[in-house]
């Protein structure tokens, strides 16, 4: 995992970039749910290991653009989750990045998508009414509960 991270953050390509993020979720587990792992043990130790800002930026602008299909903002927005879960964990992450900005940006996406989301019965959506809709809006609720932080 850190071999893929390492050689998609050398090409200084901020696209190509948040590319290698979203290949590599599907490379790890070929389903994306498996978020905590992948920012562990692919962003945070490359984070780490190279003590370099601009890994931060880039996983923050990767949030921020993966808005294309149901499945990026659905990518997006599990990273997004699981950075705030990790900003106030008891083992926090080595960096904080999550501001009004980046909610905003993620917020007006997954409205945006919101019916596409609704439709898509994959992963978290299986069996639910409301796709994948459903889960985002549960995960929002622990978010506001357990940290005060809302998404939508």
């Amino acid at each position: 995992m850190m071999r893929l991270l390492n050689f998609f953050a050398e090409k200084k390509d901020i696209q190509l970039w948040e590319t290698g993020i979203y290949l590599l979720i599907f490379l790890q587990i070929n389903i994306p749910t498996d978020f905590g792992r992948i920012v562990e043990k692919g962003i945070y130790e490359l984070y780490l290991t190279t003590n370099d800002e601009v890994i931060i930026k880039k996983f923050r602008k990767a949030i921020m653009t993966l808005n294309s299909t149901p499945i990026q903002v659905w990518c997006a927005y599990m990273a997004c989750w699981n950075q705030i879960f990790n900003e106030h964990s008891k083992y926090p992450a080595p960096f904080k990045m999550i501001d009004d900005t980046l909610l905003k940006t993620l917020k007006s996406t997954l409205i945006n998508n919101e019916s596409s989301l609704r439709n898509c019965k994959e992963w978290m959506g299986i069996n639910k009414k409301n796709g994948l809709w459903d889960y985002i809006i549960r995960i929002d609720n622990v978010l506001k509960k357990d940290y005060g932080v809302s998404v939508l």
